[in-house]
């Protein structure tokens, strides 16, 4: 039995039997959903590797589908390929950039369908292997309630995150000294250190300073998020008493956001590196540097970048 299991996603009996057929016939595993509900209880009990989902489908949003698929954290990467009827452009624009891989037109015939999933397997395999696997993202979860500590902790851990827990501020800070965080989900009310409290502690430590934070808040305390806001404490805020898909929604944003910036420091760092192995002198007016711009690490310069590293 093949080790990739293909979705397929599709309202049409034959076209779902002729897929299947053809791509069992071609070594792989497949299973099948007539509607995209179905196919969202299929992702959380089976291993997918990749989805054909059929975009003329009445009664569906494939458009919202993906998008709720790209927006969670458990099957944000897994491949899409777009199947529709013609080759309807501004459909084909949509999908693409809702996050679809790759699309085919049911004209174009099922080999070339079966070439497209061979082509994103082999890349999504070699992007997932040891020199390009990805870290399971850490987050740190912190209230004094330990029934909510049990069940938040238990439903991030089912969506593939890694949760420490820490039922006071001061061990919270005592895990970021000696653990790895990506993220930290804190409590506003807590008896030894309020969160806030906590917040200004983190953020005047250069070690993990800029490790993104949600604020877990009770309906009617605003003060608290005021004033992290106000001091560039907190990244986000959520209700205690909203839906944990929500929270879900928001950390996996907010990691995102994390990635991109590291990326960017990458590419910011080599472009110094370029820049000072230059024999070109390198013209900057200081005059357009904002100093709340320091917080981020860069300001805009004459049009170009600038790199602010802390000295040591």
């Amino acid at each position: 039995m093949s080790q990739f299991n293909i979705l397929v996603i599709d309202n049409s009996p034959t076209q779902r039997a002729v897929v299947m057929a053809y791509l069992k016939n071609r070594g792989y595993s497949a299973s099948h959903a007539s509607t995209h509900r179905e196919a969202l209880k299929l992702l959380n009990q089976k291993a997918i590797h990749l989805i054909t989902l059929d975009w003329d489908m009445p009664d569906e949003k494939p458009l919202a589908f993906v998008q709720t698929l790209r927006n969670g954290w458990k099957h944000f990467d897994i491949p899409i390929v777009m199947m529709t009827e013609y080759n309807q452009s501004e459909e084909v624009i949509k999908a693409m950039n809702a996050g679809c891989d790759d699309y085919v037109t049911k004209t174009d015939g099922i080999e070339l369908l079966e070439i497209r999933i061979r082509r994103l397997l082999a890349f999504h395999q070699l992007r997932d292997s040891n020199r390009f696997r990805k870290c399971q993202p850490h987050i740190l979860l912190i209230d004094d309630c330990k029934t909510f500590l049990a069940t938040t902790s238990r439903f991030l851990e089912e969506k593939q995150l890694r949760v420490t827990i820490a039922d006071s501020g001061s061990k919270g800070l005592q895990t970021l000294e000696s653990e790895a965080i990506d993220l930290i989900l804190v409590d506003q009310v807590m008896p030894e250190m309020r969160g806030l409290e906590f917040i200004q502690q983190v953020r005047k430590n250069d070690s993990y300073r800029d490790i993104p934070i949600i604020m877990l808040v009770v309906k009617g305390l605003t003060d608290d998020i005021v004033s992290a806001i106000s001091i560039g404490g907190i990244d986000d805020f959520l209700n205690k008493d909203t839906d944990l898909n929500l929270l879900e929604n928001k950390i996996a944003t907010l990691l995102r956001k994390k990635e991109e910036s590291r990326q960017n420091n990458r590419q910011l760092i080599q472009e110094v590196k370029k820049k000072n192995n230059s024999s070109k002198p390198l013209l900057m007016n200081f005059k357009r540097c904002e100093p709340s711009s320091f917080r981020q690490k860069k300001c805009h310069l004459s049009g170009k970048w600038l790199l602010v590293l802390p000295m040591k």
